[in-house]
């Protein structure tokens, strides 16, 4: 199977984040397993499921935009729970 994107389609995600772009790939793909009769489905989900303990077996490994993401809130300061004005979060806002 060959999915075809648009150049309407394809100019709409340039302007996305790669997160984003990810995430509308990835429900894409969950809509063609839906597609399958259940039996392969059930294939499919443990083809994924191998694939993804193979890469993480503890799921505690980041992926790139994962650790860059940790490191820049790490490096943006931290605030006690009790010290956070939770009616007014927008004034937290860069």
């Amino acid at each position: 199977m060959v999915i075809r994107y648009s150049k309407r389609s394809l100019k709409f995600l340039s302007r996305l984040d790669n997160k984003s772009v990810l995430r509308i790939r990835a429900a894409a793909a969950v809509r063609l397993i839906d597609m399958l009769p259940e039996s392969e489905q059930s294939f499919a989900y443990e083809l994924i499921k191998k694939l993804v303990r193979a890469w993480d077996p503890d799921y505690t490994r980041l992926t790139p935009q994962e650790s860059l993401e940790l490191a820049q809130a790490e490096n943006s300061g931290f605030i006690d729970e009790d010290d956070v004005d939770w009616d007014n979060l927008s004034k937290y806002a860069e």
